[in-house]
C-alpha cells in the first residue's frame, strides 16, 4: 500500500488497482450503526478492521430497497447499467446481496449470496463497520467469516443505503 495524502484512505483491489477517497465524517446515527459488536484486529487499512481471510473487493454500482416484508442491499463489481456483457460461462463478476425478511420469524438471520458459493446461506450477521466507502460484516459461522466491500456513494445515496442497512441490522424499523 502506498502513502495516501492527508485526509485520504488507501483501498487495494484485485488486480493491484488502488482507489483513494476521501475519509467520510460520520454523523451521530452513522456511528451509532457502525458501532462495533466487538473489536478485530487492524490490518491494512489505518483505521478499518480487517482480517487476512476476509473475502473483499470493489463494488461498482450498489443498492438497496424495501419492498413488502423484504430489505435488500446489493454490492456489484459491475454495473449492471453500463450496457456490459455477461461474463463467459464459469466467470462470475463479484458480487453481495445482503437480504432480510420480517415477513415471519427469522431469528436474525439473513440471506446472504456472493460470487463465492461459500458465503451462500442464511446466516447471523454482525455490522462491524458501514461508511459511504466501506462495508465490513461478520458471519457468524466458523470459516469464511468476514467479507469487506469498498465503494464511493455520494450523499444521497449514502443516506438511502444507510436507512436500508440499519434496518437489516436492526438498528430501525
Amino acid at each position: 500500500m502506498t502513502a495516501a495524502k492527508a485526509g485520504q484512505v488507501q483501498w487495494e483491489v484485485a488486480g493491484g488497482v488502488d482507489h483513494n477517497y476521501e475519509k467520510p465524517e460520520m454523523d451521530k446515527a452513522t456511528r451509532e450503526l457502525a458501532r462495533p459488536a466487538h473489536r478485530l484486529p487492524y490490518h491494512g487499512i489505518k483505521g478499518r478492521r480487517s482480517t487476512a481471510n476476509a473475502m473483499r473487493f470493489h463494488a461498482k454500482h450498489v443498492s438497496a430497497a424495501k419492498a413488502g416484508g423484504y430489505c435488500q442491499v446489493m454490492f456489484e463489481a459491475e454495473d449492471p447499467g453500463d450496457g456490459a456483457t455477461d461474463p463467459p460461462p464459469g466467470l462470475v463478476s463479484p458480487y453481495l446481496l445482503i437480504q432480510r425478511r420480517f415477513e415471519s420469524p427469522d431469528g436474525g438471520c439473513c440471506y446472504v449470496e456472493t460470487h463465492d458459493r461459500g458465503y451462500i446461506g442464511h446466516w447471523r450477521l454482525r455490522l462491524i463497520d458501514f461508511s459511504s466507502t466501506y462495508l465490513a460484516v461478520e458471519i457468524e459461522r466458523k470459516s469464511d467469516t468476514h467479507v469487506e466491500v469498498s465503494y464511493a456513494l455520494n450523499t444521497a445515496e449514502f443516506k438511502k443505503v444507510r436507512r436500508i442497512v440499519s434496518i437489516i441490522f436492526g438498528q430501525q424499523e
